[in-house]
């Protein structure tokens, strides 16, 4: 109801991790990027230590070192601990609910990556074949992960299905990498399938650095997916039904090709943001 009621430039304000308020609606502002890998962390834009009465948050071990204690109870307790902080951050205006952590917690130990509750609104990353960094010179950021059908369902896709509908997260993340010479984040097919089977959404990384970013309403251009101009590949995030489109790399004559399509991308925030 409400996506019906903006003006296309009001939606084109809802499509970034900071996403403006809309006062004739009563729309608020809201950041959508906060991290919570092992406690609250200050280098999410949503989350501020310095403008209220929360002045520090606990800081637990890094995952490598919970991991070691094989303490799936202490895991969760963390985790727990984790969620509470930010819920009383956000009742005092000084974080948002969207927070992210990475899947492979616990040591990389995918078994172990889902939680048994959501107190926040988890999102679950990166989607797929995201496990090769710095080998033999190969980085994340232009690695092509050749996959089998086989080994993409016995070893990849579990811990994000179980992810969704196990722990009810509520959205997944896209990796950097390609998937058989396909960007991970340009999967169109694929993500259509997760949004309807599992009743999930994709959130897309952005922008010239993608690895300093991270706006839950923007596409992905991927370093090594995109050579010379990225712009007229920018509108394919909301194409293929993500909520997305780059407030960082798009210029004004992107907006026209994806006009048709604001409405749908901004519905599936407001979404987010209000249910």
């Amino acid at each position: 109801m409400l996506a019906g009621e903006k003006i296309i430039a009001e939606k084109i304000t809802q499509l970034s991790d900071n996403a403006s308020s809309i006062p004739r609606l009563g729309i608020p502002p809201y950041e959508w990027w906060s991290e919570s890998l092992h406690g609250i962390a200050a280098n999410g834009p949503g989350v501020s230590f310095s403008n209220g009465p929360v002045q520090s948050a606990t800081m637990f071990s890094q995952v490598l070192l919970t991991a070691a204690s094989f303490n799936g109870t202490l895991w969760y307790s963390i985790a727990r601990a984790t969620a509470v902080e930010a819920r009383a951050m956000y009742n005092v205006g000084q974080a948002g609910l969207t927070f992210w952590a990475p899947n492979g917690l616990q040591g990389e130990d995918l078994s172990a990556s889902s939680s048994g509750g959501l107190m926040l609104s988890a999102c679950c990353k990166h989607f797929i074949g995201y496990d090769l960094e710095n080998w033999t010179g190969i980085e994340r950021y232009s690695f092509n992960a050749v996959i089998t059908e086989q080994d993409a369902q016995d070893t990849y896709v579990p811990p994000f299905q179980s992810c969704i509908q196990d722990a009810k997260a509520s959205c997944l993340m896209c990796s950097y990498n390609e998937v058989a010479g396909i960007p991970a984040c340009a999967m169109g097919s694929v993500f259509k399938k997760i949004r309807k089977f599992y009743n999930c959404y994709i959130i897309i990384l952005s922008g010239n650095k993608v690895e300093k970013l991270c706006d839950l309403c923007n596409i992905t251009v991927n370093k090594n997916a995109v050579f010379g101009d990225s712009s007229a590949l920018a509108p394919g995030g909301v194409r293929i039904g993500a909520p997305a489109m780059t407030s960082r790399s798009l210029v004004e004559k992107d907006f026209e090709q994806i006009a048709e399509l604001l409405h749908q991308a901004v519905n599936f925030c407001l979404k987010k943001l209000f249910i």
